[in-house]
């Protein structure tokens, strides 16, 4: 998830569900509570730079979800 020309550091997301995802980061100032809601934007936000970076596959539970990403 982080610019890897700015940085070496390493942060993951990973969706678990459509209602629940997980981010592994080392820097825990930049989510001090363990658990938090985030907006759809946010989510967007994330998923857009998992589509932006896969080079063959993405997968969702939505197709119309894939369709609308691919003909972007």
């Amino acid at each position: 998830m982080l610019d890897p020309k700015a940085t070496d550091d390493l942060e993951l997301y990973y969706p678990l569900s459509p209602k629940l995802a997980v981010v592994l980061t080392k820097d825990a100032a930049r989510f001090p509570d363990r658990e938090r809601s985030v907006t759809p934007f946010e989510v967007e936000r994330y998923n857009y730079a998992i589509y932006s970076n896969s080079e063959d596959q993405i997968y969702s539970n939505d197709a119309a979800y894939l369709r609308r990403l691919v003909a972007a």
